[in-house]
């Protein structure tokens, strides 16, 4: 029992203590980027206004990101990442979903994306970036990682 008790201590506790101290937990007023304008001349990141909100869970990050609906659109679902904690330095979000194309005011076939998001923290201000990579449309344009900043919400 001692030894069950010792080995569990030695593994998951770490981990664990890694997470709950990572400067990135908390509550983010962010602008990120949030759909890309597709024109003649390219495409171009559209930002939209948002909360990111970091919590902790065992040895992992959750970081939940909630944008404000861009020009008239409606709103879409918060986009859920989830990474093991790393022990300093930048942290790599990664998720999938899925987004709508428009082309003349006609909805197209949905396209799934990779978003690939890297944060560091710097007190209480927030930096990084986005990319949003379409991983079932060749066709369409990227425009590589975006920047993505915010400030710590204080409660």
């Amino acid at each position: 029992m001692r030894f069950a008790l010792l080995l569990f201590s030695a593994v998951v506790l770490p981990g664990t203590m890694v997470a709950q101290g990572n400067p990135l937990i908390g509550t983010w007023r962010v602008n990120a980027p949030a759909g890309t304008r597709i024109t003649s001349e390219g495409a171009t990141a559209i930002y939209a206004e948002g909360t990111l909100t970091v919590v902790a869970k065992e040895d992992s990050l959750i970081a939940t990101l909630a944008t404000q609906p861009i020009e008239g659109n409606t709103p879409k679902p918060p986009l859920r990442f989830a990474v093991r904690t790393p022990a300093s330095g930048d942290v790599t979000f990664t998720a999938k979903t899925e987004t709508r194309t428009l082309m003349n005011g006609q909805a197209l076939n949905p396209t799934a994306l990779l978003v690939t998001l890297v944060l560091r923290v710097s007190g209480d201000s927030l930096g990084g970036t986005m990319e949003r990579i379409p991983t079932n449309d060749d066709e369409l344009p990227r425009t590589g990682p975006q920047p993505i900043t915010g400030q710590r919400v204080k409660s």
